[in-house]
């Protein structure tokens, strides 16, 4: 979900092949990635700060380090990267235990 001003955007989807073959670190982190790009396409976020709470310590151990051993996940680290170098968007990962 992402809330910008007073709109809440958010998507759903049933994960099929490739996707459902994938991490379940791979399909959280990819869901973020879909939804930051799906809100440029909305409109531009240029400047924005946007903030992301994961349960997922993989995902958010990876952006924190800017890379993964694994490729996929190395792949969506790079879009974000990508993201706030030419759109000048500042992204904050933040853990919330899912317990």
């Amino acid at each position: 979900m992402l809330l910008i001003g007073d709109d809440l955007h958010y998507q759903y989807k049933q994960w099929t092949t490739p996707f459902g073959e994938q991490s379940s670190n791979y399909r959280e982190l990819s869901n973020l990635v879909l939804g930051i790009e799906g809100a440029f396409h909305s409109g531009p976020l240029e400047n924005w700060e946007v903030f992301f709470f994961t349960d997922n310590t993989t995902a958010e151990a990876a952006f924190h380090k800017g890379t993964s051993y694994s490729k996929p996940l190395f792949d969506l680290i790079l879009r974000l990267q990508t993201l706030q170098m030419h759109h000048g968007l500042f992204l904050h990962a933040i853990h919330v235990a899912g317990t």
